[in-house]
């Protein structure tokens, strides 16, 4: 982190601790944890060196006591952590899911300056007690985070940067907090990264160790399972009883952990018994085996051991599984990616930033956004990078082209349809698009063209958050931001009856009007420079140019297919061009022919025209009437040169 986001840190919470307000942009979780310690009337200028929330030592030999299995199965690792940072003045620290800490490894430079803020064992350091931190706010959060600097809630915490996550043990439950602390001046991009693969490295531990007591096994069968965490994981008991699953299984299973432990064989499988899969596994012990799963199919590795007692017999089988669908839907989840942010969205005008500007501050919210614009100004890049800047952008961002769509199919395109739902329904049914963009965004453009029937579905969704596919009556709740977008005139569509008020209204909580190419101005140079470099790589002609006849067409033309009509017209003339210069004669007749036309449609003329409409609207504060009477045209022609020009009469 730079010295100016460092500043604007320090700004942010100045304004925040003085005046109650969050005026820069900062992770939702550390905006969470700083309304929290408003909630818990934390005073930040207070002196927390005091020892007041730090155990006594028998209060603290207990605590050891009661996590002495947290403890004995962590400190290897962090001492294998701190191997990897020694020296760089940090400090590991282990926490139970009180926040009081309970094992600290580090450089003893730093604790000198930890123990200064009471960053000791035995103290405490959850959000009432410490503020803003990584210790504590994880444990609000159970997410993996870092606090940094003046992020931290505390005055005189400024000095650290702390990145942590949560522990859960064999049950999946959160039992702790695995911390890295130091200066914020040596922070490093890489420290969550390890951090978090540290804490799930214990987790795993956690679950072998419960294993082993239970089931007493091997150290063969101790090394399948540590070899094993990563993939799903179960035991059986002698009566087909599930005695242990992991995150993975269960996953696989399609049940909560706690879902699934108690249940048979059969209530998975049910043409499968305990004795057959003994007899497969004992006739086949390099087989892999496919059975049906209730809900799909489960492939079973190779890798299930049967555990057997002295006298030989069965006790318990443990089974390695594969999901054998995991690779197609891992590569759905790749479909559904973006890649687009705010960095590649090219343009320099006043209209451009401006709109950027509005777009990057509502894409860390969750409100619904809707995307004005013509055909070709890059709505959908827009939309991406909404999602890519929003805490969602690690989830599905899903598209759907509702213009493209027919009426009949658009509601089992959206909410999915089960088994035998209608004629040519697949055999086992299909998600929709809202349960695949479930905790990311759905994108739905060409909004405009979607049919009255489907719109009444997609309010009831809207409203109610959940989703009923066409053929069922079980209700699924969805969790996805919409942002919609459309080259039509929305207002006129509902005035015509052809688009739902309700519907309108439900989408544009947040309206984005992104300005037509022409009236960008220089901004055109700057998108044909940007795609002779892109396409000049791939046709292998670099360092091409553009001669100033050409830059005057281009800026004199109306550009009615906008942004992708130019990007054509760049890629054909770069297919022609022999030398280093793209001349005259490169570009489309029609284009050409407009820079000696005199008709008034050229791009100077329409950026004034444009200009001294919305002044004179401004002027006579949006009457119509007077401001077609100042610039002497028809109050039809004001309404069409309003409507060409995207001007808002708000």
């Amino acid at each position: 982190m730079n010295g100016n986001d460092k500043q604007k840190l320090i700004t942010a919470w100045q304004n925040f601790v003085l005046n109650g307000e969050i005026k820069e942009e900062l992770d939702p979780e550390i905006s969470r944890s700083w309304q929290r310690c408003i909630n818990y009337s934390i005073d930040p200028f207070a002196d927390k060196k005091n020892e007041a929330y730090v155990l006594q030592q028998n209060k603290l030999q207990e605590k050891l006591d009661k996590f002495e299995s947290l403890i004995q199965i962590a400190t290897p690792i962090m001492k294998e952590l701190y191997q990897s940072i020694k020296g760089s003045n940090f400090t590991v620290i282990l926490t139970d899911k009180s926040g009081y800490i309970l094992k600290v490894i580090g450089d003893s430079n730093f604790k000198e300056e930890a123990r200064d803020v009471c960053l000791i064992e035995g103290a405490n350091w959850a959000e009432k007690r410490q503020g803003t931190n990584a210790i504590g706010t994880v444990i609000e959060e159970l997410s993996p985070l870092t606090v940094y600097a003046s992020e931290h809630y505390f005055k005189q915490n400024h000095f650290l940067t702390c990145s942590a996550a949560p522990i859960f043990d064999a049950e999946d439950e959160f039992i702790g907090v695995l911390d890295i602390s130091g200066h914020y001046k040596l922070a490093h991009a890489h420290t969550l990264g390890l951090v978090t693969a540290a804490a799930r490295l214990i987790q795993n531990r956690l679950l072998v160790k419960d294993i082993e007591e239970d089931l007493v096994l091997s150290e063969r069968k101790q090394s399948l399972i540590l070899k094993s965490v990563d993939q799903g994981l179960f035991n059986l008991n002698q009566d087909g009883i599930i005695t242990q699953i992991n995150q993975k299984g269960s996953q696989i299973l399609g049940y909560p952990p706690q879902e699934c432990i108690g249940r048979g064989i059969e209530d998975f499988f049910p043409n499968s018994t305990f004795d057959s899969l003994v007899k497969s596994v004992q006739a086949q012990p390099k087989e892999e085996m496919v059975w049906n799963l209730k809900r799909e199919k489960l492939q079973f590795a190779s890798k299930a051991k049967v555990v057997s007692n002295a006298e030989g017999d069965v006790t318990d089988v443990i089974i390695e599984v594969k999901d054998s669908l995991a690779d197609k839907k891992l590569a759905q989840q790749k479909q559904v990616k973006t890649k687009y942010s705010f960095a590649d969205i090219i343009g320099q005008s006043k209209a451009m930033t401006k709109v950027i500007d509005l777009a990057s501050k509502v894409a860390v919210n969750d409100s619904s956004v809707l995307l004005l614009g013509p055909t070709g100004t890059g709505k959908e890049l827009f939309a991406q990078a909404i999602h890519n800047k929003s805490p969602r952008r690690d989830n599905n961002f899903v598209t759907v082209n509702c213009g493209a769509i027919p009426d009949n199919l658009i509601e089992s395109e959206l909410f999915g349809y089960e088994e035998g739902a209608f004629t040519g329904a697949k055999k086992k049914g299909r998600q929709g698009k809202f349960q695949l963009a479930d905790g990311g965004t759905i994108f739905l453009d060409e909004i405009g063209e979607m049919a009255l029937n489907a719109q009444v579905k997609l309010l009831r969704v809207l409203q109610e958050n959940e989703v009923s596919s066409v053929g069922s009556d079980q209700v699924i709740p969805v969790n996805a931001r919409v942002i919609a977008a459309t080259n039509q005139n929305l207002r006129k569509r509902v005035a015509n009856k052809e688009f739902r008020e309700d519907l309108y209204y439900r989408l544009n909580v947040i309206e984005i009007k992104l300005p037509a190419l022409q009236e960008r101005g220089k901004d055109i140079i700057i998108l044909a420079e940007h795609f002779i470099e892109k396409y000049g790589q791939l046709l292998g002609k670099s360092r091409v140019k553009i001669t100033e006849e050409v830059e005057a067409a281009l800026l004199n033309y109306d550009w009615p297919g906008n942004i992708r009509e130019l990007e054509n017209i760049i890629e054909r003339a770069l297919n022609l061009v022999e030398g280093n210069l793209i001349q005259l004669e490169h570009l489309p007749d029609y284009l050409r022919e407009s820079k000696t036309s005199n008709k008034p449609t050229g791009k100077l003329l329409s950026l004034a025209e444009a200009e001294a409409i919305r002044n004179a609207l401004q002027h006579f504060n949006g009457n119509i009437s007077k401001t077609a009477d100042c610039l002497q045209i028809a109050r039809n022609t004001l309404y069409r040169k309003i409507n060409k020009y995207n001007i808002s009469l708000e």
